[in-house]
């Protein structure tokens, strides 16, 4: 990258927390492998306010000899290794100096909605910048409330420094792209306890150290990904087979594309279902994708990020959902990714879903959107409920902004192509994963 932004990521850690040199040993890989500067700050905090307000002046003490500060709380860190900041985020600022996240974990903690969360700041080397950061450091010294109540600098944050640099700041809605429980860029572990917090950063640390050293799983599960593509054979569509294939040939998955006659009785749309059914065999797990959905990611794994969601379940979908300002139905599956299991329920299920338009009063759907995405809700939701797995977190496998699975769902042909283009262009100037270091904890010497 010709004029690549010089990029500084800080961690604010004091006192001791089993998980600290977790975070840090995942963090500083992260930058040795993209090159930006890693600082980890351990200063005595002052006595007269919160802990929670050290990250403040730390930050802007921090914000000098480069273009771009990231500052992450010391249970966040970079899960997926292969994303850059300058892909993902700086875009995201959209000609403001600060960007944060609106202030959600989940979905089952939406907290507050709209208004942002200090966990995870990317902030431009500016002046009008450093104003804001001393002035928002300034406001425990002059209010009360804010110096000890949870939480102390986000309370200041919102209540003093958003009306006044409300223009500064850039509030990103779909806050899993740099945050969140379950974020697969930024991993931000809150709410979690400290047990948690430990397993899930070991769990990358594994993840991370297996892709240097070639380990594999010799119970590895066999996973079979089917697409059905139908019509004229645009560019668009041959890329995202580039994409997926190679997913597919980098993490040993069979890669099947299913070009078989629609029938004429019904929309395209239904030719899903016999897609499936037709693949469902000689595999353990089936994973289907549109024809507009990809991986995102070349890193993440499916027996990692989707299977243990899955748990003893027949067939997982996410809910219908395409970003957070396009929650179409919130209780109901989305059917452009699926997830199924190779059994004998599973085959079931998928058959009766198959004959779902032919039952009475469902016949309008044959034709009429949401064609099987509706029958599925109305027919099989209903009656197999204990086999399906809805995740409400939805950008977990789904979604325009899935950084694992991207489905982009109601574009044209030409603004897909330009999206997926562009990822094989960023991808293949990747830099490869450096060697990794000494570990930071005794148990992880059996993984080497």
């Amino acid at each position: 990258m010709a004029n690549k932004p010089k990029i500084k990521i800080v961690q604010y850690m004091h006192g001791t927390r089993e998980y600290f040199p977790w975070s840090e040993w995942i963090n500083r890989r992260y930058c040795e492998r993209h090159q930006y500067e890693y600082a980890v700050r351990r200063d005595e905090p002052r006595r007269d306010r919160h802990i929670c307000w050290h990250k403040v002046p730390i930050v802007l003490d921090e914000l000098r000899d480069c273009d771009y500060l990231m500052f992450l709380d010391a249970d966040a860190i970079f899960y997926s290794h292969e994303l850059t900041l300058e892909n993902e985020l700086i875009p995201e600022l959209h000609g403001k100096p600060i960007l944060m996240t609106q202030d959600c974990a989940s979905e089952k903690h939406r907290w507050c909605p709209g208004l942002p969360s200090s966990g995870v700041m990317l902030m431009k080397n500016e002046d009008r910048v450093k104003k804001f950061l001393a002035e928002w450091d300034y406001v425990s010294e002059i209010d009360d409330e804010t110096r000890w109540n949870w939480p102390p600098e986000q309370r200041a944050l919102r209540k003093q420094m958003l009306p006044k640099f409300e223009n500064d700041l850039h509030i990103v809605l779909d806050y899993y792209l740099a945050q969140g429980r379950y974020g697969q860029f930024i991993r931000h572990f809150c709410p979690c306890s400290e047990e948690e917090q430990v397993n899930g950063m070991r769990a990358v640390y594994r993840r991370l150290n297996a892709s240097v050293h070639g380990h594999c799983e010799t119970t590895k599960p066999k996973i079979r990904v089917v697409q059905y593509h139908w019509g004229d054979q645009n560019r668009s569509y041959q890329v995202n087979r580039e994409i997926n294939e190679a997913y597919c040939r980098r993490h040993g998955h069979e890669y099947i594309v299913k070009t078989f006659v629609p029938r004429d009785d019904r929309s395209n749309h239904w030719a899903k279902i016999p897609a499936m059914r037709e693949e469902l065999h000689d595999c353990d797990f089936l994973l289907y994708l549109d024809a507009d959905a990809f991986f995102y990611s070349r890193e993440l794994r499916i027996e990692e990020e989707l299977l243990p969601l899955m748990g003893g379940k027949q067939i997982m979908m996410s809910t219908d959902c395409v970003c957070e300002t396009t929650r179409h139905q919130v209780n109901r599956p989305n059917t452009g990714v699926v997830l199924v299991r190779n059994s004998a329920k599973a085959a079931e299920i998928l058959e009766a879903w198959d004959g779902s338009s032919e039952r009475p009063g469902l016949e309008e759907f044959r034709f009429n959107s949401p064609h099987e995405q509706e029958t599925c809700y109305l027919t099989i939701c209903q009656e197999y409920a204990e086999e399906l797995k809805l995740l409400s977190d939805y950008y977990l496998m789904n979604g325009l902004r899935g950084v694992f699975i991207r489905h982009l769902m109601g574009m044209q042909d030409d603004k897909r192509l330009e999206i997926q283009t562009t990822f094989l262009a960023d991808r293949e100037g990747a830099i490869s994963v450096n060697p990794i270091g000494n570990h930071p904890g005794k148990e992880e010497t059996a993984l080497n």
